[in-house]
């Protein structure tokens, strides 16, 4: 376990938090209390309305806050080209140390009515935000859920099926994201995906 502690930087956050109970909850209440505020000063928390009713996530820059402060921060190893769209690969590193905490990969493709029309540097882009965003998920999970917010990144719930909207448009019945549900209706006051948001005057 000292070897372990080590190599995780000696009096970091993230040592600190292997110390024992008292000193992993006193950390993360210190977390809770200056953190909480800020993300949400910062624009770095949407709320998502799902089946089981309005939640809040951390937007991946909130994640990378957090991490920042406990002494990581996430690296993409790959990025290959896959069928309409990109696969990345993601680490969560110790800055002083190099050593790899937590890794997962992310994908993102045309097949998302989301990004059915970007183009491909944006796929790609989201692609490594989601990778890099469930590595520090793997280690920062249960922080994240301490401070009171859902503990998965606003990219991946917004993109899987455990926090489905359960929203469609309007004019096509496709299903539409939490983002374009809020926009649709604050601007139309109907629910419309992208596409048929164009087509209101």
């Amino acid at each position: 376990m000292e070897e372990e502690k080590d190599l995780l930087v000696k009096g970091s956050p993230l040592a600190r938090l292997m110390e024992s109970p008292e000193k992993a909850v006193e950390i993360l209440n210190s977390i809770k209390a200056n953190f909480s505020k800020l993300l949400k000063a910062n624009k770095e928390i949407i709320t998502i309305p799902t089946k089981q009713g309005k939640k809040e996530y951390v937007r991946y820059e909130g994640w990378v806050t957090i991490a920042t402060v406990m002494g990581i921060m996430p690296r993409i190893t790959e990025l290959i080209k896959i069928d309409k769209g990109y696969q990345a690969r993601a680490e969560a590193v110790v800055v002083k140390t190099g050593q790899v905490v937590g890794s997962a990969y992310g994908i993102c493709s045309k097949d998302e009515l989301t990004w059915s029309t970007r183009p491909d540097f944006s796929i790609a882009a989201m692609a490594q935000t989601r990778a890099a965003a469930r590595a520090l998920k793997t280690i920062l999970g249960g922080v994240i859920t301490h401070i009171g917010f859902e503990g998965t990144p606003a990219e991946i719930a917004e993109e899987t099926e455990d926090s489905p909207t359960g929203y469609n448009c309007e004019g096509c019945t496709l299903a539409i994201t939490a983002e374009e549900y809020d926009f649709s209706m604050t601007r139309f006051k109907k629910a419309f995906c992208r596409k048929c948001q164009s087509k209101q005057k």
